[in-house]
């Protein structure tokens, strides 16, 4: 179990997903086998994640005073999450997610942020709070930037671990710039962030140099059956990713994200995190959904027993 708790501010959207054989091209319709509606958003889907997999988390966020923003909230308290952080915002609208996945798991994806960009007067003050006991706190880029930044700075006053998750690219993100202590983006966020056309492994050590050097921030990139790339002073190493049967590749970032920031607030190595994040990414991408796909610490450690041992 985690040495303290773990602090996860950001977005909750409701996810309206549709099955098609095919993600269509720019003007094309196409049918559909299947819809439903389901809850996400990053920073939800990521303390579902670490919540599941043991530890203690507290959600800091905002929803719209709507059914969609009650579900949200209910959802969250069914896996044991604290959500005094939340905040209802009765005029505003809780996000949406408008979600395509296609027969080979790949996806597209429309957000309608509403509620999330909020940034309410008391927010300083429900950060502390949530922070006091906080070992780890994750952020994404589905909330404003400069909400983020005042969330990074109370938390590294606290000598608190902060991973963002940088996703999506948005503009302004150099803000951040030495206020977390982890970046986990995935290969399209990472040519954001580094300015270079990343196409293979090296090309994905060279992002992680210049992510590093820019953002003074270990950076952990995710490339999908690439596996993962990372970069500290010290070293930088790939992580091969693990064999599994992609069915929806949705919020498989946020799982191995919320993994990633387990295991470092259990105290792993940056490897062996890694790996633990690796695992939870392949175990959520075999089965449908966001927070559905999310399974359990058992799950996952019966799944790591079944791979082949890391190379030292």
């Amino acid at each position: 179990m985690s040495s303290g708790s773990i602090v996860v501010f950001g977005s909750l959207n409701m996810d309206i997903v549709s099955v098609v054989s095919r993600l269509p091209r720019r003007g094309e319709t196409v049918p559909g086998s299947e819809f439903y509606t389901t809850p996400g958003g990053k920073g939800a889907n990521q303390a579902v994640a670490c919540a599941r997999l043991g530890a203690s988390v507290q959600m800091v966020g905002h929803v719209g005073g709507d059914n969609f923003g009650r579900e949200l909230i209910n959802s969250l308290e069914s896996d044991s999450i604290g959500i005094s952080g939340i905040d209802v915002v009765d005029a505003g609208k809780t996000g949406v997610a408008m979600i395509s996945v296609d027969d080979s798991g790949e996806n597209t994806i429309v957000a309608v942020y509403g509620a999330n960009m909020s940034f309410s007067s008391d927010i300083e003050s429900r950060l502390e709070t949530a922070l006091a006991d906080a070992s780890v706190l994750l952020l994404q880029n589905e909330i404003p930037i400069h909400a983020n930044v005042v969330a990074s700075r109370i938390a590294s006053a606290l000598g608190i671990t902060v991973i963002w998750d940088p996703a999506p690219a948005v503009d302004g993100v150099s803000e951040l710039s030495g206020l977390s202590t982890y970046l986990t983006p995935n290969q399209i966020e990472a040519e954001a962030l580094s300015g270079i056309e990343i196409n293979d492994i090296d090309s994905a050590m060279k992002a992680c140099d210049i992510i590093l050097t820019r953002y003074d921030s270990i950076p952990v990139i995710t490339l999908g059956e690439k596996g993962v790339v990372y970069a500290s002073r010290e070293k930088r190493k790939h992580v091969a990713a693990m064999e599994t049967s992609v069915i929806d590749t949705v919020a498989a970032g946020d799982a191995f994200t919320g993994a990633l920031a387990v295991a470092i607030a259990e105290g792993l190595k940056i490897d062996e995190s890694i790996r633990f994040a690796v695992g939870y990414g392949a175990l959520a991408v075999s089965r449908k959904g966001a927070q559905a796909s999310m399974g359990s610490r058992k799950e996952l450690d019966d799944f790591l027993k079944n791979q082949a041992a890391p190379e030292t």
